[in-house]
Formats: structure tokens, sequence, C-alpha cells
């Protein structure tokens, strides 16, 4: 029996939902590993779960809920340094 494709923890921080499901769209197909992306439409959420979840890459959309993008990239970097944002 084959292996289990890695689960890639994907946290997306945008005022849209639509971009959420576009993104989720677009990583559907690769069979090299399986997605899960957490969507939030404000900073504190999305704060809330680099607490207490396992992240691998944090998305910060160019439209980041109401927050200023600079700042949602500062914070979310604080809360965890060493997860790589986009």
């Amino acid at each position: 029996m084959p292996a289990e494709a890695p689960l890639r923890r994907l946290l997306l921080l945008h005022r849209d939902p639509a971009l959420a499901r576009r993104v989720r769209a677009l990583l559907e197909p690769a069979a090299e590993a399986r997605h899960r992306v957490a969507h939030f439409t404000n900073l504190t959420d999305a704060l809330t779960c680099l607490r207490i979840d396992d992240v691998d890459l944090v998305l910060v959309g160019p439209e980041p809920a109401a927050v200023d993008p600079l700042r949602a990239v500062q914070q979310l970097g604080a809360a965890r340094p060493e997860t790589p944002q986009l």
C-alpha cells in the first residue's frame, strides 16, 4: 500500500472567502501532498490559530481583512517566526 501524501497546513488571512475557495481548488489536484487551508477574515482569529495549531505556511492576501497588510505580516511573523509567509 502506498504511503499517504503529507498534509500541508496553510493559514490564509484575507477578507474574501472566495479567495480561500480558489486557493483550495488550485491545491486540490496536487497529488504529492494533501492541503488544509484555514481561512480567517480577521487578524485576531488568525493569530489565535497560529498559537494553538501547527501551520506550515501563512498566506496574507492583498486585502487582509480590515487591517494594514504590513501590520498583519509583522504580527503573524512575530507569533510564529519559524513559519514562512507569503
